[in-house]
């Protein structure tokens, strides 16, 4: 597996096989859990990266669902046998059967080897169609519903006014988590009502930002 999903599986407490709205359920339900503005039990730096890690992998938990119908860990619809007979199969009497000439059966012989290897070539050449229909098509469906995700389109430095979850996409879990403070070593950012209202960026440990400081003096 391309990415490691049991991590993903684990922190929601479900099975590989579970379905996409079991999994969209537990994901609001843990996020809930691990956000900062919440009554939190145990490290909050070791929360935030939990929250970092569950979201990313509950995107590309979602990417793959899109391009295969299914989610990763999950079997797809086993194939069932054949209905048993209780009758035994009806072999020719010797008398009957007539075995074909040599020239014949190896004729036959190529013509099904034939077959076979158009089929596996028609087979593959609509498999590839269909990989470079689903990768120039959008990474997510219309009706993915993300929590506390930022969109993709969102800027890669920090701006004023952003959400304490769009801080954790662009700059990471803190080395220290306070309650309105996030410590990056002697860098800081501030929020109010879970907004960006302030930063600091050292020269040792320089934030991703365009400005040095903003805020007020």
């Amino acid at each position: 597996m391309e990415n490691d999903f049991t991590r993903l599986y684990a922190q929601l407490d479900l099975p590989p096989d579970c379905g996409l709205d079991e999994l969209k359920h537990a994901y609001r339900r843990r996020v809930a859990e691990l956000h900062p503005d919440r009554r939190q039990v145990g490290d909050s730096a070791d929360n935030a990266r939990q929250l970092a890690q569950l979201i990313t992998l509950y995107k590309q938990a979602l990417r793959f669902h899109a391009r295969h119908g299914r989610l990763p860990g999950a079997t797809t619809e086993a194939i069932t046998d054949a209905p048993y007979s209780a009758e035994p199969a009806q072999t020719p009497s010797p008398a009957v059967a007539t075995p074909p000439a040599s020239g014949e059966a190896t004729a036959r012989a190529r013509s099904g080897w034939l077959m076979v290897a158009l089929c596996v070539l028609a087979g593959g050449l609509l498999w590839t169609a269909w990989e470079n229909h689903s990768t120039a098509s959008s990474d997510e469906p219309d009706d993915v519903d993300v929590v506390y995700a930022p969109p993709k389109s969102g800027p890669d430095h920090l701006v004023m006014g952003m959400d304490m979850e769009a801080v954790l996409q662009v700059q990471g879990a803190p080395t220290r988590q306070g309650s309105t403070v996030w410590e990056y070593g002697p860098s800081w950012v501030r929020f109010e009502g879970d907004r960006l209202v302030e930063w600091y960026s050292s020269p040792l440990y320089r934030l991703k930002t365009r400005e040095t400081r903003v805020g007020s003096d």
